[in-house]
C-alpha cells in the first residue's frame, strides 16, 4: 500500500467523524500519529485539491466539497460557513 495515500485517508476519516467541528493541525497529527510537518503537507495537497477546506484563522479544517465522505457535509460547511470563512462565499 502507498503511505501517503493511507495517510491522506485517515485524515479525511478523522474529520469525517465530527463533520461540523473543524480540526486543527495539531489535533489531526496527534490523534493519527503523525509528524506535524508531514501532516502539514498531506493537508496542503487536501486543501488545494478541495478534499478539505482551511476555516477562518486557528479554526481547523472540514470537509471541502469534493470530499465524499460524509452524507450532508453540505449542510454542515454551511452552518460553519455562516460562522465566517476567509472571506470566501460558500461553493454550493
Amino acid at each position: 500500500m502507498i503511505q501517503v495515500v493511507n495517510r491522506a485517508l485517515d485524515i479525511l476519516e478523522l474529520i469525517a467523524k465530527e463533520p461540523d467541528k473543524p480540526k486543527v493541525l495539531g489535533e489531526i497529527s496527534s490523534a493519527l500519529g503523525l509528524n506535524a510537518g508531514t501532516c502539514a503537507n498531506i493537508i496542503k495537497t487536501l486543501v488545494e485539491r478541495k478534499y478539505l477546506e482551511k476555516m477562518e484563522k486557528q479554526r481547523g479544517y472540514c470537509l471541502g466539497p469534493m470530499a465524499p465522505a460524509a452524507p450532508d457535509h453540505a449542510a454542515v460547511r454551511q452552518r460553519i460557513g455562516a460562522r465566517g470563512r476567509r472571506g470566501v462565499a460558500p461553493r454550493f
